[in-house]
């Protein structure tokens, strides 16, 4: 499987390519897909890769948390299955699901996505979230929670990739804890390449009186972190470009404009760099 470093380069937008520019090499599909359907598995379900729906206006996602059997997962919100094409990117055999374990933690489950989809609505206006009810090995209950934003830029040479997941874990009836993790991506390729990778985990107790105050906890406690780490990565930033940039930028003024190489001799300089 990637490593951290090595899958932290591609957004979902550039790995969804790469089929036809290696199928055009090989000329293979059957070795293209030896070579590469399970590396397009673990990368489709670690970025939460969005599925479209058909009439329905929420996506459903790819994850590890709605894997039913290899390469088919189930949409809480219609409870169907789908099978997934990890390297095509689409869905097909689309047919109702039920489980016993998942169907008893439906009303929570939905409670908890009613209050999430309020939130993806304020904050991530072209993201989308799941919410997945599951049980531990120690019988316990809990709720997952992927969301994924998704922007891609080409033209102005730009990609990104927001992806947040977070485990509500039900110690008690007063008592849970959540577990996160916030990952962003960007991708910056103008006369370049320049990526930023940030990765942060989080882990936090709480205690609840009720149902409906447990899952308003759990969204303003997911605000908070995620406000947290956006304003983090942007100082982070700004104390790059005024620090370390700055001690590897030539002593030279800053004209903020590009130097177009072939009209050169159009240039004052290229005067001056004339043969007499």
């Amino acid at each position: 499987m990637p490593s951290e470093a090595n899958e932290a380069t591609l957004t979902p937008r550039r790995c969804s390519s790469f089929p036809a520019d290696v199928r055009s090499l090989l000329k293979n599909d059957e070795s293209l897909k030896k070579v590469a359907a399970d590396a397009f598995a673990y990368h489709n379900k670690k970025h939460f890769f969005p599925v479209a729906i058909e009439g329905v206006e929420k996506p459903a996602h790819v994850t590890p948390y709605n894997e039913i059997e290899a390469s088919r997962f189930y949409h809480p919100r219609n409870r169907m299955s789908f099978r997934f094409d990890h390297m095509q990117f689409e869905s097909t055999d689309w047919s109702p699901y039920s489980d016993a374990n998942i169907d008893q933690l439906e009303p929570k489950r939905s409670a908890l996505e009613a209050v999430i989809d309020a939130y993806i609505e304020a904050h991530f206006k072209q993201g989308s979230a799941n919410v997945y009810g599951l049980r531990s090995t120690d019988g316990k209950e809990e709720f997952v929670v992927c969301i994924v934003n998704n922007r891609y830029q080409p033209k102005n040479f730009w990609n990104g990739h927001w992806k947040s997941r977070w485990t509500v874990r039900i110690e008690s009836s007063h008592q849970a804890k959540i577990v996160g993790k916030i990952k962003v991506i960007v991708h910056y390729f103008e006369d370049g390449n320049v990526q930023l990778v940030n990765s942060k985990p989080i882990e936090r107790s709480l205690s609840f009186t009720n149902d409906v105050n447990l899952w308003q906890t759990v969204v303003k406690i997911i605000g908070e972190e995620e406000s947290n780490c956006q304003k983090a990565i942007g100082d982070s930033c700004h104390r790059l470009g005024d620090s370390i940039f700055r001690g590897l930028r030539r002593q030279l003024p800053v004209t903020r404009s590009k130097i177009d190489w072939p009209k050169l001799i159009n240039y004052k300089v290229g005067t001056e760099l004339k043969p007499q």
